[in-house]
């Protein structure tokens, strides 16, 4: 929030009455500036990163290109490469393909926060609680998670004795129908999808492209996981599929709806 008085020379000439800017939100890399017209307490907010034509696009292309080489990276065609040319890397591939990951996204995140800074949705009023019910939705859901799946194969470090790089995040052969498991079958995908539309209070433009972008690759993410497990445990995880929902949990919702029913007619 800023609040501070600002004064600035017009672009013809001339220098502008020093002007109060209102209490604004400022989401990204903004600079606050004086406006180059004669309004009354108005305070402009110029993005570090000029927006000329296709910067936008250029941002998009860029979450779809770190997308596309998350993905890439732990395919089957990659690991198979890897195998036969280089099966030494095979056991440090999933330390390796986290570092890049998080290497290659922390200047995509500063750039995307230096673009197009302005307002497009903010949480606020009634909708504040909404926000909270996600995010506590999103910690609940990757705590749950947690108590099954195995950090130490999420990190990597399981793969440098086992030298196997496609490890599932849990190799437990039995599927539960307990805690956040019977509502879900990725908590982990949910709870991201969860976190990344309730993390900021507001969402300028180049944040919410971003976060469609990473929102629809959490799903397609999800589907591909699901190919990997299938292949993995066959018919136990088929019938776990016919009693839990893959992401979104409406199976779950409609038990808890059915027996809410049953109970008002009893």
């Amino acid at each position: 929030m800023l609040s501070k008085q600002l004064a600035g020379k017009h672009p013809a000439g001339g220098s502008l009455p020093e002007k109060s800017c209102h209490e604004v939100l400022l989401v990204g890399g903004a600079t606050p500036q004086v406006c180059g017209k004669e309004i009354d307490d108005v305070c402009c907010f110029r993005p570090l990163v000029p927006l000329v034509p296709g910067t936008m696009i250029t941002l998009g292309l860029l979450w779809i290109a770190w997308c596309a080489m998350h993905s890439l990276l732990v395919s089957t065609v990659f690991l198979d490469l890897l195998e036969r040319r280089a099966q030494w890397l095979l056991r440090y591939h999933r330390l390796l393909y986290n570092g890049v990951s998080l290497i290659t996204i922390l200047p995509l995140i500063l750039f995307t926060r230096q673009v197009a800074p302005e307002v497009l949705f903010s949480w606020s009023g009634p909708a504040i609680v909404l926000r909270g019910l996600l995010l506590a939705g999103a910690a609940a859901l990757f705590i749950g998670g947690a108590k099954r799946y195995e950090l130490d194969i999420f990190l990597g470090l399981r793969q440098l004795h086992s030298g196997d790089p496609q490890q599932l995040l849990s190799e437990r052969v039995e599927f539960t129908t307990e805690g956040v498991f019977g509502m879900t079958r990725h908590p982990w995908y949910l709870g991201s999808l969860f976190f990344l539309w309730s993390v900021f209070p507001a969402y300028s433009t180049g944040v919410l492209l971003a976060v469609v972008i990473l929102s629809i690759y959490l799903v397609v993410g999800t589907w591909l996981e699901e190919k990997k497990i299938l292949a993995r445990h066959g018919t136990a995880y088929r019938r776990y599929s016919t009693q839990v929902s893959m992401l979104f949990p409406w199976r779950w919702l409609l038990r808890k709806w059915a027996k809410r029913v049953n109970r008002g007619r009893s």
